[in-house]
């Protein structure tokens, strides 16, 4: 495996909330019992075992809506156009919304002892669900007809960003990825679309996965992240360890712009990936992971559209705010510029 040099791989922690699966049990008495996914101009929260409430991150300050007819929620995952909700019967149902709680949930026909969900984006929305016994079940957006994906019977986490792939971690600690694979985000060798899973070549050990737009990482048991894509200013078609990373603990799905790790300390810090200028016309990253102001006791952390991120607090709170987008301009958002808001959740 080799050494990128030139990355700084921020990415934000993955969670029952927010596309890792198992057999999901009680919360330890350490960490939030709040599950929090976010995508695009959305994020929603629900406390487990409860209902759920969503918001539009663009507008922070308004207070969040319920999604009616939930109770019992042990998952959430959402992209910009649907959210869906797993409940401890292991039935999915699934809305779609307009950055808030939009139309009220669907139960997904034909998938039943479901453990874990993931919602992708892809060309029509795309979601996956595993089963109880690792395999996987996949349908598109707005009529879902459920259907097997090939190639996957040991899944055991799902993650997808904003873009249009998405991977699975296995139990043997491989991983398979599938989608688009313009910038090498699959970790196939290649940068070549693949429908179907394919392994992520030089890959072992992993624990933790974590997709963005561009690019993928992973967590490794060992404690070290490796990344594959664009990562920084160079593009790696197979996993290239991230230098100066320490004391991760978790990693989820961001943004190519502004992405989020949670630290043993309990805190959250966050950096500009790095894009290769080719992409979007940006190459000024400065690779720095800072620590997200008066913000402790992170117990999940994540990224939506215009780079705000949110994160939970073991208290059960939830905070979002807006960076500052790598070529200076503040994003679109109208939170304040690296100042955490308290999202006044009444879940």
């Amino acid at each position: 495996m080799r050494a990128l040099l030139t990355v700084a791989l921020g990415l934000t922690l993955l969670h029952a909330g927010c596309g890792r699966a198992g057999s999901l049990p009680p919360p330890s008495p350490e960490t939030s019992n709040l599950l929090l996914t976010m995508a695009g101009g959305t994020a929603c929260a629900a406390r487990i075992g409860g209902g759920v409430q969503c918001w539009n991150t663009a507008d922070g300050l308004t207070a969040p809506e319920t999604a009616t007819g939930l109770v019992d929620v042990r998952q959430l995952a959402t992209n910009d156009a649907w959210v869906c909700a797993l409940g401890g019967d292991g039935s999915v149902s699934c809305w779609g919304h307009d950055g808030r709680t939009g139309f009220g949930p669907t139960p997904v026909p034909r998938v039943n002892n479901v453990i874990g969900i993931n919602v992708g984006t892809f060309v029509d929305s795309h979601a996956c669900a595993i089963l109880g016994d690792g395999t996987v079940q996949c349908w598109d957006f707005p009529n879902p007809v459920p259907g097997p994906l090939a190639g996957i019977t040991g899944a055991v986490e799902f993650s997808s960003g904003t873009g249009d792939h998405m991977c699975a971690l296995e139990r043997d600690g491989s991983v398979a990825c599938w989608g688009n694979n313009q910038g090498g985000q699959l970790g196939s060798g290649d940068t070549l679309e693949h429908a179907d899973p394919v392994i992520v070549t030089g890959l072992a050990r992993v624990k933790a996965l974590a997709v963005s737009e561009s690019h993928t990482g992973a967590l490794l048991d060992d404690g070290s992240v490796v990344c594959w894509g664009v990562c920084g200013s160079a593009i790696a078609l197979e996993p290239a360890a991230v230098p100066n990373l320490h004391g991760t603990v978790d990693l989820g799905s961001g943004t190519d712009f502004n992405n989020c790790v949670r630290t043993i300390d309990g805190h959250a810090r966050c950096a500009c990936l790095g894009v290769t200028e080719a992409f979007v016309g940006v190459s000024n990253c400065d690779f720095a992971f800072l620590p997200v102001p008066d913000l402790d006791q992170v117990t999940y952390v994540t990224e939506g559209a215009f780079g705000v991120a949110c994160a939970a607090r073991a208290d059960s709170s939830v905070w979002c705010w807006s960076p500052m987008f790598p070529d200076g301009q503040p994003s679109s958002s109208n939170l304040p510029l690296g100042e955490p808001v308290r999202i006044p959740l009444t879940l």
